[in-house]
């Protein structure tokens, strides 16, 4: 009897371990992945390395104070990007300065061109879908810009063309605020989606062929732009609304919208958007930091990190991710969804996902669940480059139909 009862915790055991190892990726799952980032570029749609030279240091655009060449204290740098085969890599240029918008986004850009010259035996800065193309048949990354905050092109269409012509090449309408043309998801509305300048700046987009980023955005701004967008929009970076309750993730009846507008969503790696429980604790955390930074700013970072010792974060785990990427493909599937990181722009890590070095991990994890090659090589890039390729499109038709737009907002 006691031979029979050992008998049974052993196999009970070994049942238990086989189950352990079969929820994670064999080296076949590895090698799937690998032979898909080897074969077509991986499209990053959302980075935002460039904080590190404006924002998390007074840096001014240094380029020798925060040298991407080695590892660095951030998430993304060209080892690690090597590491994770990506392939086409969005970079974010900003302004953090109201007062001198312009000036400050054009010191941006300034760092987004040094970039690229000064690595540019591991980049070429792309400007259209075949650049991307071209980039991965030469072995290099494609490195494009976009806009995050329609507020930075300051009410000016004239702007938003030069911006165009730069090489910008999406602009997310709104980041966290509303402003005089749209309203942004995480702040009260103005206008209740966009008003007509708001509809002329998406229709200008169109004919220049900047593709329309409604990451960030209301939901009433998503519909209003579904109605005038005659392109392929993109969220660049925003995740699934049923698994964490946040306006910056997307619901499932907009979600469809985005399908019948054969548009794409970039499946960001931001720990509150994945993880409601993370959200939970993220919301109470920056109470607490703005509480304490009211009190001391001197003392605000030590108390914040004795807080957090104490109340630590959950964690978030890659299979999170790909459960959000699971569930786009059963809504709206495999043909609509991408990969939109946002590295360097987040608070927190997501376990597995730590930085830009972590992609074949995803896909691997994808194969276990039973993406094929084909469904592996759309989320990679194919996806993206079809929404591309397609704005390029309109944007030809669009320049021989009609002039530059001259409507304007005081």
């Amino acid at each position: 009897m006691k031979a029979i009862f050992i008998s049974f915790i052993v196999s009970v055991f070994i049942l238990s371990l086989s189950e352990t190892y079969s929820q994670s990726p064999t080296d076949e799952h590895y090698e799937l992945a690998n032979k898909v980032l080897e074969s077509v570029p991986l499209v990053d749609g959302h980075n935002d390395l460039l904080l590190h030279y404006y924002y998390y240091k007074d840096r001014k655009g240094n380029l020798d104070e925060y040298d991407i060449s080695k590892t660095t204290t951030g998430q993304t740098d060209i080892p690690r990007l090597r590491q994770g085969k990506v392939g086409a890599q969005f970079f974010t240029v900003f302004s953090m300065n109201d007062k001198a918008v312009t000036k400050t986004m054009m010191g941006t850009i300034d760092c987004f061109y040094r970039i690229s010259e000064r690595y540019k035996d591991d980049f070429l800065f792309a400007r259209s879908a075949d650049d991307i193309s071209n980039a991965f048949n030469q072995k290099k990354i494609a490195m494009l810009m976009n806009i995050e905050g329609g507020e930075e092109i300051e009410n000016s269409l004239p702007l938003l063309r030069l911006y165009y012509e730069l090489g910008v090449r999406y602009m997310t309408l709104t980041w966290n605020y509303s402003h005089d043309w749209a309203d942004a998801g995480l702040d009260s509305a103005k206008h209740n989606g966009l008003n007509e300048f708001g509809k002329e700046v998406v229709r200008e987009m169109n004919r220049l062929g900047m593709l329309v980023d409604i990451s960030h955005v209301s939901d009433d701004v998503m519909k209003d732009v579904f109605e005038v967008s005659e392109s392929p929009v993109i969220y660049s970076h925003s995740n699934v609304r049923k698994y964490v309750n946040t306006n910056r993730n997307v619901p499932d009846d907009i979600l469809l919208m985005l399908k019948e507008n054969n548009g794409i969503i970039m499946v960001s790696f931001v720990p509150f958007f994945i993880n409601q429980s993370f959200a939970d604790w993220f919301e109470v955390y920056e109470a607490v930091f703005d509480s304490l930074k009211k009190e001391s700013r001197e003392t605000s970072k030590e108390k914040i990190e004795k807080w957090k010792k104490q109340n630590p974060a959950p964690i978030v785990k890659l299979s999170e991710v790909a459960d959000h990427i699971d569930y786009l493909k059963s809504i709206i599937g495999v043909d609509h969804v991408g990969i939109g990181s946002d590295f360097d722009g987040f608070t927190g890590t997501v376990e597995g996902l730590e930085d830009c070095s972590k992609f074949p991990d995803l896909f691997a994890e994808l194969a276990r669940r039973g993406w094929t090659e084909t469904d592996l090589k759309k989320l990679a890039g194919e996806n993206f480059l079809r929404v591309f390729r397609k704005a390029e499109r309109v944007s030809k038709k669009l320049r021989a139909e009609r002039k530059p737009s001259m409507m304007r907002i005081d």
